[in-house]
């Protein structure tokens, strides 16, 4: 798939029928949509940046080099968590299942915690008259 196969059926997709009403829609002349959709000519960062944020998906899925549209926040991770992330992802869908499991006991455990440590806090506050 190409980048102007994916930009048209992005547009499709989400009801633009008409290559004029979407070029109106991004304030773009409807040749340079066109030229876009036929890969006669490549977009700049600027129009990537745009689309990807109307259509709320990736740069790199526009871009054909992931099939993953969803767009995740980016975190900062430590280099021990990144670290963790590849070591996860080597792993065969049994290894991911127990790191699932124990990962959701772990925030279960932790939820339950947090209650009963602002529980307490609730009951003995003063009220105020």
């Amino acid at each position: 798939m190409t980048f102007g196969e994916r930009l048209t059926n992005l547009r499709k997709e989400y009801g633009y029928k008409s290559r004029n009403e979407f070029a109106v829609k991004l304030g773009i002349p409807s040749t340079t949509l066109r030229n876009y959709e036929t890969n006669v000519r490549e977009p700049g960062h600027t129009f990537l940046k745009q689309v990807s944020e109307f259509f709320n998906v990736s740069v790199d899925y526009l871009l054909c080099l992931t099939d993953e549209k969803e767009v995740l926040h980016t975190f900062r991770l430590r280099s021990s968590e990144q670290n963790m992330i590849e070591q996860y992802r080597s792993l065969d869908p049994h290894g991911k299942d127990m790191v699932d499991t124990v990962l959701e006991k772990e925030v279960e455990r932790m939820a339950e915690l947090e209650k009963e440590q602002h529980l307490p806090l609730l009951k003995s506050s003063p009220t105020s008259k």
